[in-house]
C-alpha cells in the first residue's frame, strides 16, 4: 500500500510543475499606479500587484525628512528691536529653525541746527539717528547779539535842542540811540 501513495505525490508534483497556476506564484511585484507620495512627516505607500497571479500588497515608503533651505531675514532688526531670522523647509515650507538678529543701534548723524539763535535768544543744535530719524541729542547754541552798524546821526543837535545818532543792528534791525548834547550858543 505504501507504493500507490508515491504515486499520487509523484503525479501531483508533475502536474504542479506543469501548470503554474496551480504551483505557487513566485510573485513579480510591480507598481499598480495607485499610490500616496510620502511627506516630510508622513510616510507613503504604493500598491503592488503580481503581474503572475494577480495578488497585490502594500509597500511602504518612509517619510523623506525636511529639506532645510537657507536662512532668511524673518524680521528685520531696529535700532532697538531685535529681529528674527529663519530656515524653512524647501518642500513643505515648515519654518525648522529661527535665531535672533541683534539690534543694530543708533547710528548718529552730524550735528545740524535744529532752533537757529538770534540777537536775542539761543538757539538749539541737535543729532538724529540716520536709520530711525529719531532726536540722539540736542546742545544749545549761545544767542548771537546784536551787530550793530555804524553810528548815524538822525537828529542834528541845535544851539537849544540835543540831537541824537542811531545805530541798526545788521541781523534784527533793532535800532540803539544815544543822545548828542545840545551845542548851545557861540557867543564869539
Amino acid at each position: 500500500m505504501k507504493k500507490p501513495w508515491r504515486i499520487i505525490v509523484l503525479i501531483l508534483a508533475l502536474l504542479l510543475a506543469a501548470s503554474p497556476a496551480l504551483a505557487a506564484c513566485v510573485h513579480n511585484w510591480v507598481p499598480s499606479g495607485t499610490q500616496e507620495p510620502p511627506t516630510c512627516t508622513k510616510n507613503g505607500w504604493v500598491l503592488m500587484i503580481c503581474d503572475q497571479c494577480g495578488a497585490n500588497k502594500t509597500d511602504v515608503v518612509p517619510a523623506l525628512g525636511h529639506d532645510p533651505g537657507g536662512w532668511k531675514v524673518k524680521t528685520p532688526p531696529t535700532c532697538i528691536d531685535t529681529g528674527m531670522d529663519h530656515q524653512t523647509c524647501n518642500r513643505c515650507g515648515a519654518e525648522l529653525a529661527t535665531a535672533s538678529i541683534a539690534a543694530l543701534g543708533h547710528d548718529p548723524s552730524a550735528w545740524t541746527v535744529k532752533i537757529p539763535p538770534t540777537c536775542t535768544a539761543d538757539g538749539v543744535s541737535h543729532q538724529t539717528c540716520n536709520r530711525c530719524g529719531i532726536e540722539l541729542a540736542t546742545a544749545p547754541i549761545p544767542k548771537l547779539g546784536h551787530s550793530y552798524g555804524a553810528w548815524q546821526v538822525t537828529v542834528p543837535p541845535t544851539c537849544t535842542a540835543d540831537g541824537e545818532t542811531r545805530a541798526t543792528c545788521s541781523r534784527c534791525g533793532a535800532q540803539v540811540s544815544n543822545p548828542i548834547p545840545k551845542l548851545g550858543h557861540d557867543s564869539s
